[in-house]
């Protein structure tokens, strides 16, 4: 039977809950058997460390006293950040019969009572909580996981906390501002023995999964080469110190970053400015490129691994609020001499594909090429799209929708489709492009230890001091 790769926006809990019980079916085949995993592993060449790979187990409070369902059956959620992305997420968990939101968090008055307004909307009762300290919704003993959308460099923090209390996490990309973090998130997660999913939906995408599919199980040849498109940065001038607004704490949006006056520009989600600004995010290169880089990392076998040299240029803002790569050319080869080739948009490179406000990513090889993006996915020869994947070939881990997936794996134990090493992997491209570029020089990586060679001053940049009184 040829795979279905039709994509749906059917976003009814019905449909992914008929969906996703497939999905899981298939999932438990291929935990079970591994076959096909020792295929995947021998052909791409890369690590995968026993201990990381299946880390995840159900934890009591999801399940009730002793493992069992509750009577309700439903997993019950807190969200923390619920402005923009938050918000929409919001209301996807609710839109689930099996989920219960109690709670929201929000560091703006307006942003959390628009939220708790819409909870009991939708319950057609006032009894969620909203809280303006994340620390309060997590202590609650009554709530099992927890969805973060809160700027970068909060992601860390929020994160191990949850994972201390025991609770689930579904954390936006990227995975957290720093390479330090991301390894402390890794640990708490595998450590506390928490559901993890990362916030790059694209794993979800059947187009694109089916894309990466088709280049994994050599429908292209050999992989030679793969180009990325991410969006291009953005600059403004100076801003002009505000007062800050009511109803916004301030100082608890700014947490572990360093103190800073105050203007609107810096911290509006809804125009994305934060994403601009290095205390909170490496810019476009993160917020923006480690959905570009994680489906590369699928298509090309390196969930695993990663490179092994980085090298690139870029400019930056030399004025103004923003401080982060406006266009940049970057270079990532790995042990086996394959190479990446990321750019940002001003090189135009996938207008051809009809997708430049997007970008992309293009895996080349001997016999043809592969391009997949947003639902998206174009090949050369054109026969490749009516391929039929085989029983005893790579198939990927499946899901009908991000969300439903989380909730699933909460469940029934299986990892999610995007788990927190694989999320260290992919967030790391966009760590390395940032302090390769910086510094305007190669750096070495060492994928299996996870740790820059021979330059001291680069692996400084791997971690960043906390504004007092908040620690790592």
């Amino acid at each position: 039977m040829v795979r279905d790769t039709t994509y749906t926006d059917d976003l009814s809990s019905e449909h992914h809950n008929s969906a996703d019980k497939t999905c899981f079916q298939n999932r438990k085949m291929l935990c079970s058997e591994s076959l096909t995993r020792r295929k995947f592993l021998a052909r791409s060449g890369t690590l995968c460390m026993a201990a990381s790979a299946f880390p995840y187990f159900v934890k009591a409070s999801a399940l009730g006293r002793g493992g069992v369902p509750p009577p309700s059956g439903r997993v019950t959620i807190g969200c923390i950040g619920v402005g923009n992305m938050g918000f929409w997420h919001l209301k996807s968990f609710l839109g689930f019969s099996d989920v219960q939101v109690l709670a929201v968090c929000d560091v703006f008055a307006n942003k959390r009572d628009r939220a708790k307004g819409e909870i009991e909307r939708r319950y057609g009762n006032a009894d969620s909580k909203a809280y303006n300290d994340y620390r309060e919704l997590i202590a609650r003993s009554d709530i099992d996981a927890v969805y973060i959308a809160a700027p970068d460099h909060w992601h860390a923090l929020m994160t191990i906390d949850a994972a201390k209390a025991g609770k689930h996490v579904y954390c936006q990309k990227p995975l957290t501002r720093t390479f330090a973090e991301g390894l402390a998130v890794r640990n708490a997660v595998q450590n506390h023995r928490v559901v993890f999913q990362h916030g790059t939906q694209q794993r979800s995408d059947a187009r694109m999964v089916f894309g990466c599919e088709l280049v994994l199980n050599g429908r292209i040849g050999k992989l030679t080469r793969v180009k990325l498109s991410i969006p291009s940065g953005r600059q403004i001038p100076p801003q002009r110190v505000e007062p800050v607004p009511e109803g916004f704490d301030y100082d608890m949006w700014l947490g572990p970053a360093p103190w800073a006056p105050y203007t609107s520009k810096r911290c509006s989600c809804e125009e994305q400015n934060w994403y601009f600004i290095s205390d909170y995010c490496i810019g476009y290169l993160a917020g923006q490129g480690v959905h570009a880089f994680d489906s590369a990392q699928q298509g090309s076998g390196m969930d695993h691994t990663g490179p092994v040299e980085i090298k690139g240029i870029a400019t930056f803002p030399t004025d103004g609020l923003y401080d982060t790569a406006l266009t940049w050319n970057i270079e990532y080869t790995f042990a086996n001499g394959l190479v990446w080739e990321c750019l940002d948009f001003t090189q135009e490179r996938f207008k051809q594909f009809g997708s430049p406000q997007y970008g992309g990513i293009l895996f080349e090889g001997t016999n043809g090429w592969v391009f997949i993006w947003r639902n998206q996915v174009e090949a050369e020869p054109k026969s490749l799209l009516r391929e039929v994947i085989g029983p005893e070939e790579i198939h990927l881990h499946t899901s009908s929708d991000h969300e439903r997936d989380f909730i699933e794996c909460i469940k029934s134990g299986l990892p999610t489709v995007a788990p927190v090493d694989v999320a260290l992997r992919s967030t790391t491209y966009c760590y390395l492009a940032d302090i390769a570029t910086r510094l305007a020089r190669k750096i070495k990586w060492d994928p299996i230890n996870q740790w820059i060679v021979g330059d001291d001053e680069a692996t400084r940049m791997l971690s960043r001091s906390y504004r007092e009184p908040w620690r790592l």
